[in-house]
């Protein structure tokens, strides 16, 4: 399949199964606990796995204004737990113009989730664009 998918986990052993079940699936991975840094060089990258800490989504917020630069037809899969409150409505209200403007482009995996349904997901998202690039300078 084309294009990398940049797996995005704060805990190592879930992120390290997380992208042997995509990689088994035959996706080309890259694993990362954070995105601080990493997300300034230009990566081609077909969608981003992100985990969300539904509990203090500032930390994704402000993840997902770093991918910005790869422009809003960037794929995103969300995993997380879907919490009520206001936690959820701040981060779901952040991803309100991507999924009204693109709601093929972005999809969310509940917790605990099975193999198969990450993997639906990432099919779901990935297949209708193929490759993202940066065109940070």
């Amino acid at each position: 399949m084309a294009g990398l998918i940049l797996l995005v986990e704060a805990d190592f052993v879930l992120g390290a199964v997380l992208g042997e079940v995509l990689r088994h699936s035959g996706y080309e991975v890259t694993f990362m606990r954070s995105l601080k840094g990493e997300v300034e060089r230009k990566h081609p990258i077909s969608a981003v796995v992100l985990d969300v800490d539904t509990l203090s989504a500032d930390k994704e917020i402000t993840l997902l204004e770093l991918l910005e630069q790869y422009g809003e037809d960037l794929p995103l899969i969300l995993i997380g737990l879907l919490v009520p409150g206001t936690v959820h409505h701040h981060l779901r209200a952040h991803l309100q113009k991507l999924e009204s403007n693109h709601p093929k482009h972005v999809a969310w995996v509940r917790k605990p989730f099975r193999n198969e349904e990450l993997i639906a997901a990432v099919r779901r998202v990935h297949d209708h664009h193929p490759m993202v690039c940066s065109e940070h300078k």
